[in-house]
């Protein structure tokens, strides 16, 4: 997926000074459209080195009538974070503003060492595009009403139907009208010999799929899918994500399910298919969570995007040994499937990431503290479990 920001970053730094910017986050500043705010003030001037300031404003819950007031004082405080950057910063990849520790921290995750998550992935793909979900999608009900076959009936999840660790699938599936191992539409007689009852579901709602404009324009056959992607991709194990989250939300599919537009997967090469448990473990840490919130574009009510674009930046450090993280994975993702509460191993998982990007305590706790939700219970346990494996005195306790 195209970061478009590209041009427009480099057509900043090549042709004005930045003087001052003010980054809204989620905050809304207008009281009757959802927007995300940002305010730049440039100077028709270029410079080889300068700094200008930097205002970051963080989740407010309370309502501000007057929001002049916002923007009254130039320092840090219950609403915003204020600091001077310097323009060595604005680099076209992404621009992310740090303070001393944050940098440091940055500096670390994003060790040159580390490959980068689509380095080690033989692809990171979005689900399905069906151009008519309300035709294409059917549950069990629908599926057995009209008895319709089930080689072209595949269970799809939705982006909602992923948590970190686990899935709740919806019991959703997709009417999938291609040939398996050539992913070529079937034609319509091979659709009424062999799919009968399909073929007549499709027919009962050609209406509803007639008027997709865009169809007009292609070769596709009526009943195609808009984008089916490629079958083989979704039939061997993936690690998923949804679109739109509020954390890190990765979860191990090992039984082939699609996904729809708001899915994300990510297949491993081959010499990296023994990582799929310690890298879960990894994209499911504070540490990636901390990152990607620093990278990410923020979205209404504390949500962010993860799409391809931000989450194949991820750096991935591989420990030398995978055997803890392995069972510990392997111990959460036994008890999410009893909905048994997993925190406990969570934290042992949290505690070993820490480590393997080498992060002090300090910073340990500088990304700890932008968890604003982290109680005092886990939050020390995190910490003790760090000290732990710092004095070689780390234990699984599964």
């Amino acid at each position: 997926m195209k970061d478009y920001g590209i041009p427009l970053r480099k057509f900043i730094v090549e042709n004005f000074k930045i003087k001052e910017i003010i980054d809204f986050g989620d905050y809304q500043i207008f009281d009757n459209a959802i927007t995300y705010t940002g305010i730049f003030s440039f100077l028709k001037k270029i410079e080889n080195k300068y700094s200008f300031e930097y205002q970051k404003f963080y989740k407010i819950e309370t309502k501000i009538d007057d929001k002049r007031l916002l923007f009254q004082s130039k320092t840090s405080n219950e609403f915003k974070k204020v600091q001077n950057v310097n323009n060595d910063k604005l680099i076209e990849d992404s621009w992310v503003f740090n303070n001393v520790i944050d940098s440091q921290i940055f500096s670390k995750i994003e060790n040159k060492e580390f490959p980068k998550l689509k380095q080690i992935s033989k692809y990171v793909f979005q689900g399905v595009a069906t151009g008519k979900d309300e035709v294409f999608f059917v549950n069990k009900k629908i599926k057995e009403e009209n008895k319709l076959e089930e080689e072209l009936c595949i269970p799809i999840y939705k982006g909602k139907d992923i948590r970190k660790f686990t899935a709740n699938w919806s019991g959703t599936y997709i009417i999938y009208p291609y040939n398996k191992k050539t992913n070529k539409v079937f034609n319509e007689v091979e659709m009424k010999n062999n799919y009968p009852n399909i073929f007549l579901y499709l027919i009962d709602n050609k209406k509803f799929l007639q008027g997709r404009d865009y169809f007009n324009n292609s070769n596709k056959l009526w009943y195609e899918l808009w984008c089916e992607r490629n079958f083989k991709k979704f039939n061997q194990k993936k690690i998923i994500n949804c679109e739109i989250s509020p954390e890190n939300r990765f979860y191990l599919d090992e039984n082939n399910f699609f996904g729809n537009t708001k899915i994300f997967s990510t297949v491993l090469k081959d010499e990296y298919s023994e990582f799929y448990l310690t890298l879960l473990g990894i994209l499911n840490s504070k540490i990636l969570n901390y990152y990607h919130k620093k990278i990410a574009s923020p979205k209404a009510g504390g949500f962010y995007d993860y799409k391809t674009q931000y989450i194949k930046k991820y750096p991935i450090s591989f420990p030398k040994k995978t055997s803890d993280f392995d069972s510990l994975v392997t111990k959460i993702l036994s008890l999410k499937s009893t909905n048994t509460p997993s925190i406990y191993f969570e934290n042992k998982i949290d505690a070993l990431v820490f480590h393997l990007y080498g992060l002090t305590e300090v910073e340990m706790n500088q990304v700890l503290d932008t968890f604003k939700d982290l109680d005092t219970k886990h939050r020390t346990q995190i910490i003790n479990e760090y000290d732990n494996i710092s004095n070689n005195t780390f234990r699984v306790d599964l």
